[in-house]
Formats: structure tokens, C-alpha cells, sequence
């Protein structure tokens, strides 16, 4: 009797309850929302439609956003997961079987794979737009683990968005002023490399001690601060004389703050709301009149798979920086798709700096 081969796959079990509370323990409860189950790969259609890859899933970028993405309303970019849907995530895969003439067997590819071990993808349908990993970073790397993160990091969407909203957006220039919130997320620390061996002085913001101490110490950043107990004078003082540039991925106090501190042009590059993710209730900015008062621009980052395909040059700088050195893939690598849940739990919680590696 031939012996089955058993996958895995993450759904949505219930949606969470939300009290419109936003502090740091509010994502307590929210690996209970999820289920795991098992299904057999040999009940998968044995022959492709023509358009269609079949992958086994390697590793999945783990991130906030997803939190919009499990409430009732639909974003402009993608529908809410639904009850009983797998769980929606970007990551690496490798193709097993292509009748996709863009793709072969043997290929990496990324994009929005899912919390799944084992999937076949239409290609040409919308929501399954999957882009050719770059094949020079094996020959840089010394394992293949090294090169998953490279992939899943540097050269995907979130190495994407932290260089759009410096590089391209924030043409940012030595000495410019750069403030970084969440900068000891997945963009952050891409982007405080980027912003350091660009020449700017960075002030990053992160969520307990040891990240503060590891983004000064690892990182190099010029300032950096709790935003959970600094106080609004405190950073008035840090972004004085002014920002050139901010690349705000939370939302919330210490933008309100910081835009006061807006230089005359300054850049703002919105690429996250961390602070309206877990909250019915997001609270509003109050300073944005000072956009007008200093002739600055506001610029949303939304990275699809699209735009990625479309951004030679960012991804051609990006492995530059990697192969010289200068840009190296922060992560924190948990083993088997059932720690999925726990690793997006993880996110909204203050915990001591042990997932970067």
C-alpha cells in the first residue's frame, strides 16, 4: 500500500474579539484564533491546469499586518481572511511541478504562499502573484538557510518598503535626520542600515530595554527610544533641529510628536499602523497641519508583488549592499508551521529581545 504524505495548513478558527483597547498585551489571546490541521498531499489533483505550480512552502515572513487582514472589513489590497481560510502570509517556496511557463521545477519563488506546508498556485490569478527568487544569493551565502532569509527578507517586501521610503521616496542624502519607528521590526532594521550607510543620523523608536540597547549597540542608530515611557518633551528634544525624513510604521504618539518636528520638505513614508492593528478605536493624528505649514509630503508604501517585479533598480542596490556587506538579514528562525501562531502572537507582546538572530 502506498504510504500517504501528510501536510499541514493553518486556518482561521473564530475572529478575535476586539475592546478597542491598543496597549502592548492586547495580542494575549491571539494564537486561540488559529487551527491546525492535517490533510493529505496525495488528494491534491495529480495533473496541473495550465497557468498552475505546485510548491512545498519553505518559510513565511510572520508580520502585523496580517492582524487587518482577520477582522470582518477588507483592505483596499486584499479581502479578510475568511472563517476556516488558511491564514494569509507572504514567504518562500519551492516548486516541485510548473505547467506556468514563467517558472520551472527547482525554481524559489515568493509571495503570498500562506501558512500552509504544500499548495498548487494559479499563477495568473489575482491575490497569487508570485515573483522569481534572485539565484545569485546561493552562490553568496554559506547554507541554504542563510539564503531563505536573504529572500524572505533584504530582497522581498519589507526590505522592498524600507528602501522605497528612504532611497526612492525620502531620497535621503548624508546628515539628513532620520527618525525610524518600530525599528526593531522586520522594515526597521532593514531600513536603520539602509539609513546608516546612507550617512544619516537616525533616531529609532522599538518597545523594551534590550531592543533600545540592541538597536544603539548592534545597529549603530545615533538615538534610541521607548516609546512606551518616553515622555512627548523627551522626544521633541531628540528630533530637534528637525526630521528630514520619517519612515513610520506604528502610528499613533510619537508621530503626532513628530511631526511637529518636520523639516521645510520634509518626507513622511507611512508603511505601517501598529498602533491601529490591534484596536477598533485608532486614535488620530492632531499635528498634521504641520505637513502644510512646512511644504512636506506624505506618501503611503504599499508593496505588492507587482510593484516588486517592477523595481529593478531597488533590488539590484539592495543585493549590492548584501553581497558587500553592508545590509545583512535580521530574523528570527522558529522550526515547524505550528509555531506560527505563537511567533504572530509574540509581536504584539513586550518581550525581552530573544527573536533576533
Amino acid at each position: 500500500m502506498k504510504s500517504r504524505v501528510g501536510g499541514q495548513r493553518i486556518t482561521l478558527a473564530k475572529r478575535e474579539a476586539r475592546n478597542g483597547q491598543s496597549d502592548d498585551d492586547s495580542g494575549r489571546q491571539l494564537a486561540s484564533l488559529f487551527t491546525l490541521e492535517s490533510f493529505d498531499i496525495d488528494a491534491f489533483p495529480t495533473s496541473l491546469k495550465k497557468g498552475e505550480i505546485r510548491c512545498r512552502i519553505l518559510c513565511l515572513n510572520i508580520e502585523p499586518a496580517l492582524r487587518a487582514w482577520l477582522t470582518t472589513a477588507a483592505v483596499a489590497y486584499a479581502d479578510a481572511v475568511r472563517v476556516g481560510d488558511v491564514i494569509r502570509s507572504a514567504g518562500v517556496a519551492l516548486v516541485t511541478e510548473s505547467r506556468c511557463p514563467k517558472f520551472r521545477a527547482g525554481d524559489h519563488v515568493y509571495g503570498l504562499v500562506g501558512w500552509q506546508s504544500h499548495a498548487i498556485f494559479q499563477v495568473a490569478s489575482h491575490g497569487q502573484h508570485l515573483i522569481l527568487c534572485d539565484t545569485r544569493i546561493q552562490r553568496q551565502v554559506q547554507n541554504y538557510e542563510e539564503a531563505l532569509a536573504v529572500w524572505s527578507s533584504i530582497l522581498s517586501h519589507t526590505g522592498l518598503t524600507a528602501y522605497l521610503g528612504l532611497v526612492d521616496f525620502g531620497r535621503i542624502q548624508r546628515g539628513h535626520r532620520v527618525l525610524i519607528t518600530n525599528a526593531a521590526g522586520g522594515v526597521g532594521t532593514i531600513a536603520v542600515q539602509i539609513a546608516k550607510l546612507k550617512g544619516a543620523h537616525v533616531v529609532a523608536t522599538a518597545g523594551s530595554d534590550a531592543k533600545i540597547k540592541w538597536l544603539k549597540d548592534v545597529l549603530g542608530v545615533d538615538v534610541a527610544l521607548d516609546y512606551r515611557t518616553v515622555s512627548n518633551p523627551d522626544l521633541r528634544r531628540a528630533f530637534n533641529p528637525g526630521l528630514d525624513i520619517i519612515l513610520d510604521n506604528a502610528g499613533g504618539r510619537v508621530l503626532d510628536q513628530a511631526l511637529l518636528a518636520l523639516s521645510p520638505g520634509a518626507r513622511v513614508a507611512l508603511s505601517g499602523f501598529m498602533t491601529a492593528y490591534k484596536s477598533t478605536e485608532p486614535r488620530g493624528l492632531t499635528n498634521m497641519y504641520r505637513v502644510i505649514e512646512t511644504g512636506s509630503t506624505v506618501q503611503g508604501l504599499l508593496v505588492t508583488g507587482e510593484i516588486m517585479e517592477s523595481h529593478t533598480k531597488a533590488k539590484e542596490d539592495l543585493y549590492e549592499w548584501f553581497r558587500q556587506g553592508a545590509l545583512r538579514p535580521i530574523v528570527n528562525v522558529r522550526r515547524g508551521l505550528e509555531q506560527c501562531p505563537l511567533c504572530f502572537q509574540s509581536l504584539f507582546e513586550v518581550r525581552k529581545l530573544d527573536w533576533i538572530a
